[in-house]
């Protein structure tokens, strides 16, 4: 009823999801629905929300045609109008448009609109996001002259010389032969004027086309005129084609360097401004991306003019996700190759019509876009007839792009099934998450059959939290062979929600659970490369510098002779400016200006730095190019560089100790001392617990042996076996403790185990702590696997030892180390390997061999979720000291090491549910470790890979302690 009073009704920001303005909870779900599964059915109490507006028209608009548009409504909309019924749309993602010509009036109007948070379509949209309701994008009045243009679609041809391009227009219009169109270029310039013919087509030919392509984004202007209107249509003139299994793109083969992205703002939800989608799209390109799937539903419509605007290739992709009904067996041999493809909803024909419409509207909102190279029909939905028949409509509707579904048989492990089982009309072969190995026989398999469809990642290296760490192995693959048209990263932003400040005055991010529902999968929504306020986190650094658009190869390290490849697709070098710069034990001793290079796209030059190699040292020559005059990215900014470590003969000065270190032993400790410095070993710890140089106690606790680290979020699956295995709770257990004195150099030889109450040991060690008179200590220690832990499974039950059948079974260890309690004051940090970001040995790309200073506060890296963090692989030296110089420092014997110093340790790390929660630090954690393992990226990604794993039978551990109250320098005290 339009005359009810709505004046007491609350108020509610229009777009907006009514959960984050206190009407319902926010729910976090990957994989479920959140209700019962009563296929078709809904409950029947779903919540609604009634929405009312008044409005008035003032004017006589009888001669025109009126339109009510709606962006984005989830899940569905009643629309009312004067308390008529207009219509019903149930599509979240994509606009919904209802002509109200008849319904309105001059004067006051009310529109009503009933928004239910489920109906029937809910059942096609269980995406891995949060799951809020509401009419969260734009809502408009449209109002156009009578007799309006019903349709648009321009198309373009290029010749095989790309000398000439045929802009072809269509139009539906009942006045079409009364109307034109012109084109302009992109400096504004008037090129041509045509008329349409009776059937609503025009041409226009452009001499010497500027080709559209993510890197030069040239935009062409089509005006329309038809009647009284005037519509403006962006037009970038390109081609794509997929010929013997490769995407090309204006001509050339090109890498797709991708992200998935939602609509997202960690404040509004599923509303994004103009300006939000702007920032994406620039940082993206500022981090070498080039590519977007929309995951997993058509996207706001401003963002697809933007990345015609600024540059980005679109997978465009349908609203359809019904993760919640499971997965056919495609692996089960016992199944038919039917059950085998098929899937539930998938090949139900009583979907086939919503699939259809949600596919083909898709099509027909974004055909016009440059920028869209793909249709994807939608995501982890199971494969049958409806999809089938939605892939060959497309095909019909749009043959210029290709067609994309991972759902096609993707769980295959039988690599003829899988190729044999492709849709025709399907243009892709693509797989979630596979191993780089698959990858890799995929690629084979398809050459070996002269296999006509190229492979691509729609997800693969999940970045959540600390992570992804396999990034660099998947790019190797995709770069050396051209079938592999390339991948996105899942995902781009991290999903937590803002919710105002703590008492400390972090950042509050919650994410799924803490709103109290039952059902949710809290753990999915820390994913992502950017933090929830869009800073990049760690693994988007990794992921520029391995996309960086060049590589470069060394002939001659000794003189600086290099081949530099030109990354670029369609641009030449000449867009980079590059320099170099030759260090010495951390210190830059040289350096030069490589400058414009005009190398082709794709082609390789030979340049020469012509720099004086050092006699010795850890030398290392760093090259890296800027930008400048480049859409996005500023000035001068680092778009990627390469290292190299020189062939220079490393001298190690042998350290004379004069002197006699003194001892005195009791059953529970050894005290080891001179006049300068005291230092106690604990036989039952089998650790020092006190450092004291010239009277200056370093040690704030004892230093421990530690094997636990704060599971990251890419340990989602490893973590229970850890916990299983009670390596969280593994310390020392002494066996035996012993002292020996050679030539005034004192050797503690400890040895023991590492377990947990109730289980055989995880380690048995052999530490050998030499103690020599200047204070210097060095570390001799051998470990092996205790019985405790078996890294494979038993095969066919059989027993290698008596202690098999008690074993826990892990796939390796977080790391083995040991680590010293410092008060916070100790915070300065200095060290000589892989900075100045966190490295660890699979995600190390961003960061390069230096000498660097920081702090413990900026060495934390501050996930939403405490997790391990700010590890630095390849270490030769670490320094971790107060103002004054005092501290501890550690350097590498024989082979490198892994270090950290944070405010945190890994128990409190691995306690602490939210990064707002972490109390302010009295401490600095200075953690020195034989090896970490790497992060991979498990929590959806394959298991780490073998040579990044923590599973060393036996090892052995050399590094020297250096405990100072006065300030070293590198490479001259050390």
């Amino acid at each position: 009823d339009s005359n009810i009073d709505i004046s007491g009704w609350d108020k509610i920001p229009v777009p907006s999801n009514w959960q984050l303005h206190g009407y319902d909870k926010p729910q976090y779900i990957n994989t479920r629905y959140p209700f019962p599964i009563d296929i078709p059915n809904v409950p029947k109490n779903t919540p609604a929300g009634v929405y009312a507006v008044d409005f008035t028209i003032h004017d006589d608009i009888d001669v025109f045609s009126k339109y009510i548009v709606f962006e984005g409504v989830d899940s569905c909309i009643y629309l009312y109008l004067n308390g008529r019924f207009v219509g019903y749309s149930q599509i979240s993602h994509l606009l919904a448009e209802f002509d109200v010509s008849e319904y309105l009036t001059i004067g006051k109007n009310r529109l009503t609109a009933i928004v239910t948070k489920w109906c029937d379509g809910s059942y096609l949209e269980c995406q891995d996001k949060w799951r809020m309701s509401g009419i969260f994008r734009d809502v408009y009045l449209l109002i156009r002259p009578k007799g309006h243009i019903g349709d648009i679609e321009v198309k373009t041809d290029v010749t095989e010389d790309y000398r000439e391009a045929t802009v072809k227009v269509d139009i539906e219009s009942s006045i079409s032969e009364d109307s034109m169109v012109t084109l302009f270029n992109s400096f504004g310039e008037k090129l041509e004027t045509s008329l349409f013919d009776a059937d609503g087509h025009a041409e226009i030919k452009v001499a010497d086309p500027r080709m559209w392509s993510a890197e030069y984004p040239e935009l062409y202007k089509l005006i329309i005129e038809s009647g009284d209107e005037f519509i403006t249509i962006p037009v970038g003139i390109r081609t794509q084609k997929i010929e013997k299994g490769v995407f090309f793109f204006n001509g050339r083969p090109i890498k797709l360097k991708g992200v998935n992205r939602h609509d997202f703002n960690c404040k509004n939800g599923y509303v994004c401004s103009y300006s939000d989608m702007k920032k994406d799209i620039t940082l993206m390109k500022r981090h070498n991306i080039n590519a977007i799937r929309t995951s997993h539903y058509p996207n706001d419509p401003r963002f697809y003019e933007l990345c015609d605007e600024l540059g980005m290739y679109v997978m465009c992709e349908a609203d359809i996700e019904t993760h919640g009904v499971g997965y056919p067996h495609y692996n089960n041999k016992n199944c038919d190759l039917k059950r085998r493809v098929r899937g539930t909803i998938a090949d139900d024909p009583l979907w086939e019509a919503q699939i259809s419409e949600r596919v083909m509207l898709m099509v027909e909102n974004f055909k016009n876009h440059s920028s869209v190279i793909s249709w994807s029909m939608g995501n982890e939905s199971g494969y049958g007839c409806n999809f089938e028949k939605a892939l060959i409509e497309t095909k019909r509707r749009d043959p210029s792009r290709f067609t994309h579904y991972e759902n096609v048989l993707s769980g295959a492990t039988e690599m003829q099934l899988f190729l044999d089982n492709q849709p025709e009309a399907l243009d892709t072969v693509s797989r979630m998450y596979s191993t780089p190995d698959w990858c890799e026989s995929a690629i084979k398999a398809c050459e070996e059959r002269n296999y006509s469809k190229p492979l691509v990642l729609c997800e693969y290296c999940h970045a959540m939290g600390n992570g992804p760490g396999d990034l660099a192995d998947y790019w190797e693959i995709i770069n050396r062979y051209d079938r592999f048209m390339g991948g996105f990263v899942w995902e781009w932003f991290n999903h937590g929600l803002y919710a105002g400040k703590a008492d400390n005055g972090k950042p509050k991010f919650l994410y799924g659970g803490d709103f109290g529902e039952k059902y949710h999968d809290g753990e999915f929504v820390c994913d992502g490369l950017v933090s929830p306020d869009l800073k990049p986190m760690p693994g988007l650094k990794e992921y520029k510098n391995i996309l960086k658009p060049f590589t470069l190869k060394p002939i001659d390290l000794s003189c600086g002779i290099f081949e530099l490849t030109n990354g670029y697709d369609f641009s030449y070098m000449s867009r980079l400016e590059g320099s170099w710069e030759l260090s010495q034990n951390g210190n830059i001793v040289a350096s030069g200006t490589i400058g414009s290079l005009a190398i082709p796209p794709k082609k390789t030059e030979r340049i020469t730095l012509g720099y004086n190699m050092p006699a010795d040292g850890n030398c290392f020559v760093k090259i890296f190019f800027a930008s400048y005059g480049n859409n996005c990215i500023p000035d001068g900014e680092i778009v990627g560089f390469e290292q190299f470590e020189l062939p220079t003969e490393q001298v190690i000065a042998d350290k004379l100790h004069y002197g006699r270190v003194m001892f005195e032993e009791s059953n529970r400790d050894i005290t080891l001392f001179t006049d300068s410095f005291s230092y106690v070993f604990n036989k039952k710890k089998c650790a020092f617990t006190s450092f004291k140089v010239n009277g200056k106690e370093l040690l704030a606790d004892a230093m421990e042996f530690n094997i636990w680290r704060a599971p990251t979020d890419n340990d989602r699956n490893q973590k229970n076996k850890w916990y299983n295995a009670c390596i969280n709770d593994s310390k020392p257990f002494e066996k035996s403790t012993e002292i020996v004195e050679n030539d005034g150099v004192l050797t503690i030889i400890s040895s023991f185990i590492m377990a947990a109450p109730t289980k055989w040991p995880h380690f048995e060690v052999k530490a050998e702590w030499s103690v020599f008179s200047d204070g210097s200590i060095s570390l001799h220690l051998n470990g092996k696997i205790g019985k405790g832990i078996r890294f494979e499974p038993i095969p066919d039950g059989s027993l290698e030892n008596m202690y098999d059948d008690q074993c826990d079974v892990i796939d390796y260890f977080p790391r083995f180390g040991f680590n010293f309690k410092l008060d916070k004051s100790y915070s300065n940090v200095e060290y000589f390997g892989m900075g100045p970001y966190q490295s660890y040995c699979d995600l190390h790309n961003a960061s390069y061999m230096g000498k660097f200073s920081s702090t413990a506060q900026r060495e934390f890296n501050d996930y939403i979720h405490p997790q391990e963090n700010g590890n630095h692989w390849n270490t030769h030296f670490a320094y971790v000291h107060n103002a004054d110089g005092a501290g501890i420092a550690a350097v590498k014997e024989d082979n490198s090491f892994d270090f950290s110093a944070v405010p945190y340790t890994a128990q409190e790390l691995t306690e602490t549910k939210h990064s707002f929660e972490l109390q302010k630090s009295d401490k600095t954690v200075f953690s020195v470790d034989y090896k970490m393992s790497g992060v991979g990226s498990n929590s959806c990604g394959p298991l780490l890979l073998k040579k990044y794993r923590f599973d060393d039978r036996e090892f052995t551990f050399n590094v020297r302690l250096i405990p100072t109250d006065k300030l070293l320098k590198f490479s001259e005290d050390v």
